[in-house]
């Protein structure tokens, strides 16, 4: 096999391969074996009609493509690993410029190579804290959510309201007909929870055990397809109201919920937590905002092969998301003229280029930062999923392939580039607090002297004047 690469604009190669008569020759008799069963000629069994009989009566290139298609799979690997291209997409056929058994076959792919990357500039970001103090409104919010988890519920007699918990039985309809899915016994709504159709819970607000009550409710527009926009009416029983009864938050209540035997002791627990929390948060933003930084400085160049692969692949995953939800992706994507289906398309081909570059950066970051990962490092990570999944580690790592345990690496690769990033993040400085000046003391107002003083001032001169003379 012969295959020279030629290298053309946007991270893109056309690679035309030669593979000679004796390998061609092979492939043919593979590509005979495999599809002998499918054809017929008197005289023979099924499966057993010779070559040469095929060929005379078919043409002698009967099986010219099923033996490219035997043969390329072989020599693309050769051509992957000579080293002289990395791949970034599977092959596209061009053309199949010659095909003969007595020479072989030539022919053009293209694909697309891993995209150049430059790195820009990443290495002063400022951020506006990496400290954080709790706030006491916080630790409040806090204990009222421990306390709603430790609420019981006690049936009760008076009207229901927003808060309660009603037990009900209910049937939906539609045009006067009942629908799959839209009944239930027995069930469990807190009104103002949300969790039903808007204006259901509402109309359950100022109910009593034992009434019965139709609640006219319209599903929404991003409902099912079968439902969406319709108006229908549930009959609803209310067969229990139970209200909630908070604990009292004292010393007693921070005994029953953790390993504190004070309230206080509690508190300054839950505003450590909360402490942790947000600087973990304010550390995971600087260091995202490191990477954007990189990946706004840097130019990717992508091969147009490599966006049109990977938007495909998000698109078939939107399209799995649209058959769970019940539409056709068929007919929703078959809407040209749909300004929102455009719209998504555009904007899955633009999270394709985002993602596409995001991922080279990172990769070049990870080599200009001399990131490296140990054995070690991989373990550290499986373990992590172990424990996030619940699933014994020793089981985990069986399952684990080529592919699964790269994906590791990877990872830890990134989880050390984010924290050496951290080097490159700067807190902006705060400015000093003004210190508050001494008040200046108002200057005394020349104030007209009084009347007897301007007389006394004028004797004396009168006076002063007789002695001179």
């Amino acid at each position: 096999m012969a295959f020279k690469v030629e290298k053309i604009e946007n991270s893109t190669a056309t690679i035309k391969i030669e593979v000679g008569a004796e390998d061609f020759s092979k492939a043919i008799d593979k590509a005979y074996a495999k599809n002998k069963s499918k054809y017929r000629m008197d005289g023979f069994r099924k499966g057993k009609v010779p070559r040469a009989m095929l060929e005379m009566r078919y043409g002698k290139g009967v099986f010219y493509e099923d033996g490219i298609d035997e043969a390329f799979p072989e020599e693309y690997l050769k051509i992957l690993e000579s080293g002289e291209v990395t791949v970034a997409s599977r092959p596209y056929m061009v053309s199949i410029d010659e095909v003969d058994s007595e020479t072989g076959f030539k022919l053009t792919i293209q694909v697309a190579l891993k995209p150049e990357v430059t790195l820009g500039d990443y290495n002063e970001v400022t951020v506006k804290a990496l400290k954080y103090t709790a706030k006491e409104k916080e630790a409040k919010e806090e204990l009222e959510s421990m306390r709603e988890k430790n609420a019981r519920l006690l049936e009760s007699d008076a009207p229901s309201k927003k808060g309660d918990t009603v037990i009900i039985d209910f049937e939906g309809f539609v045009d006067g007909e009942a629908f799959e899915g839209g009944k239930a016994e027995g069930y469990s709504l807190e009104i103002g929870s949300n969790s039903f159709i808007p204006g259901f819970e509402d109309q359950l607000i100022g109910k009593k055990a034992g009434e019965a009550v139709d609640v006219n409710v319209t599903f929404p527009e991003q409902y099912t397809p079968q439902l969406a926009g319709k108006d229908a009416t549930f009959k609803v029983v209310v067969h229990e109201v139970k209200q909630k009864e908070l604990p009292v938050l004292d010393d007693e209540f921070a005994q029953e919920v953790s390993e504190f035997d004070t309230l206080d002791e509690l508190k300054k627990d839950i505003k450590a937590k909360i402490k942790a929390r947000k600087e973990e948060e304010l550390k995971t933003q600087a260091q995202n905002q490191v990477i954007e930084t990189a990946i706004a400085n840097s130019t990717v160049v992508i091969s147009e092969l490599q966006i049109d692969e990977r938007a495909e692949a998000y698109k078939k995953d939107f399209e799995r998301q649209l058959q769970q939800n019940g539409i056709d992706p068929e007919a929703y994507f078959g809407q040209e003229d749909n300004d929102g289906v455009k719209e998504i398309l555009d904007k899955i081909r633009q999270d394709s280029i985002d993602r596409i570059k995001g991922e080279y950066v990172v990769e070049k970051m990870v080599e200009a930062e001399g990131v490296v990962v140990t054995d070690k490092d991989v373990e550290e990570i499986v373990e992590k999923y172990s424990a996030l999944y619940n699933i014994p580690l020793e089981d985990l790592k069986n399952r684990m392939d080529h592919e699964s345990t790269e994906a590791f690496r990877d990872e830890a690769k990134t989880a050390k580039l984010l924290d050496k990033v951290m080097a490159y993040v700067k807190v902006e400085k705060k400015p000093a607090a003004k210190k508050a000046q001494p008040k200046k003391a108002k200057e005394t107002e020349k104030k007209p002297a009084p009347k007897a003083t301007k007389e006394k001032v004028k004797k004396n001169e009168e006076t002063q004047n007789t002695e001179e003379e």
